[in-house]
């Protein structure tokens, strides 16, 4: 049954980010700091609050074709990212995970006179790692 206002997983998987390699150098170098920035370019799909990652490549979010984990599809069902991000954090091929809070509005949107059409973080990084990411979009 599709809830109003929801789609489905297969739909989120739309905005699931993968695979974007950062470059490093061999593994004694330290961790290395990326600022992260997403903005929804889109005219009306606002996103849920998103859920990154930088991981070994081993690590998924997901797998095409296949059904979504338990906590991707909270977040792509209910918008929530807590799950995620809480089963990511408990992995030891996951270097950081970030967590938003906020939903990214389409662009020109605004909640009480701020413009919220992005969202800037920062994350960690290994050499060899990965970066995925993940949200719900909201059907209007």
């Amino acid at each position: 049954m599709r809830r109003k206002g929801f789609m489905p997983a297969s739909m989120a998987l739309a905005l699931a980010v993968s695979a974007v390699l950062l470059t490093g150098c061999p593994e004694d170098v330290p961790l290395r700091t990326y600022n992260v920035t997403v903005q929804n370019l889109t005219l009306g799909q606002p996103f849920s609050p998103l859920v990154a990652a930088t991981h070994r490549p081993s690590v998924s979010m997901f797998n095409v074709g296949a059904l979504a984990s338990p906590p991707l599809e909270t977040l792509a069902q209910d918008g929530n990212p807590e799950p995620l991000a809480a089963a990511l954090t408990g992995l030891t091929s996951v270097t950081d995970v970030y967590e938003g809070d906020t939903p990214v509005l389409p662009i020109a949107q605004s909640e009480n006179g701020d413009i919220i059409d992005s969202v800037t973080f920062q994350i960690e990084g290994r050499p060899g790692d990965v970066f995925s990411m993940a949200g719900m979009l909201f059907a209007n």
